[in-house]
């Protein structure tokens, strides 16, 4: 991207986010963060250098997006719904409305307030749940997509829709997709933090498929790749 303007971040109270809010705050970007209403709170160690602190609505709108996206020339779109566990289950129109909906609302605000670059953090899980059903070889960016449920559904889609506004936009909105496999590190949530939880109470590790390889990313490496493409614009696609 070759960036040196302010910065928006999405899911900026987030596990990838907030990290995310205190490496390029710390390192001297221009950081505008973008908090849910009601939903979880920046941390103080994220926030320490974050220029600024914005909070948008659970069904914020192009109009509500084109308000907080004045000076800004890039997007790291973060936020999204992707666990989907107990009570607290989400049904399929939840995951589309975030995943899906609000990207494209997003985009469309970009498109009209002169943002330069928009960065998506999708999902590999748009790939499928497992190369071995094809050859046993790791994904490729040219695989054939397969994905599967809600949230790998709704991410595909919302890579489509993206590569449609910002191939037509007068703009020239450039966009460059990650689609990221499972990311460790402190403060994961979902279903690593249930493992992590399990080994700590002490019991035993039971691994039923030793051949089934799973691709795991930290999350200084995916910061450090998100990085990497804010520089080069040569990425993007």
């Amino acid at each position: 991207m070759g960036t040196s303007g302010k910065i928006l971040i999405t899911g900026a109270a987030g596990f990838v986010g907030a990290t995310l809010c205190q490496r390029l705050s710390g390192s001297g970007a221009s950081v505008r963060a973008v908090v849910r209403r009601g939903g979880n709170v920046l941390p103080s160690w994220a926030a320490a250098d974050v220029d600024e602190i914005v909070f948008v609505s659970g069904q914020a709108g192009i109009e509500e997006w084109i308000s907080l996206l004045e000076g800004v020339e890039s997007i790291i779109h973060l936020a999204a719904k992707a666990h989907q566990n107990g009570r607290n289950a989400l049904g399929d129109d939840d995951f589309f409305y975030s995943n899906l909906d609000m990207s494209v609302a997003l985009a469309q605000a970009a498109t009209r307030t002169g943002v330069r670059h928009f960065l998506f953090l999708s999902t590999i899980k748009v790939n499928g749940e497992g190369s071995w059903c094809v050859d046993r070889q790791p994904y490729r960016a040219d695989d054939q997509v397969q994905p599967e449920g809600p949230y790998a559904v709704s991410k595909w889609r919302a890579e489509q829709e993206l590569q449609r506004i910002c191939g037509s936009s007068d703009n020239v909105l450039d966009l460059i997709t990650i689609r990221a496999p499972l990311v460790y590190g402190p403060g994961v949530k979902g279903n690593f933090a249930s493992l992590l939880a399990w080994l700590g109470r002490g019991f035993p590790f039971v691994v039923p498929q030793p051949a089934n390889r799973r691709s795991l990313i930290s999350l200084d490496n995916l910061i450090n790749i998100i990085e990497f493409s804010l520089v080069h614009g040569e990425m993007a696609g």
